[in-house]
């Protein structure tokens, strides 16, 4: 199953669901897809918090 095999590469699958059938009923977007947006999402989170620790400790 790609999907689960690309969840897993993200550490994402335990985040959505353990059983891959409840996973794709659960959500109407393709597996892979969410798995890219979650990964952007955290991506983009973390740049953040990481320039928000820099700009806390130079201060």
């Amino acid at each position: 199953m790609p999907e689960s095999i690309e969840l897993a590469q993200y550490g994402l699958y335990s985040l959505l669901c353990r059983d891959p059938q409840v996973m794709k009923s659960s959500f109407k977007s393709p597996v892979s897809r969410l798995a890219r947006l979650f990964k952007k999402s955290r991506d983009a989170w973390k740049e953040k918090a990481i320039a928000r620790q820099e700009r806390l400790r130079a201060s």
